[in-house]
């Protein structure tokens, strides 16, 4: 995997974990991901 790769994979996990928080919608967690 690439620097890049590793990184866009962290950015999903990320907007994943934030979706499952109560209250927040999804393009709002991919947002503050900054994707």
């Amino acid at each position: 995997m690439t620097y890049y790769e590793v990184l866009a994979n962290a950015n999903i996990r990320i907007s994943i974990n934030l979706a499952q928080i109560p209250g927040t919608h999804p393009q709002k967690a991919a947002f503050k991901t900054g994707n």
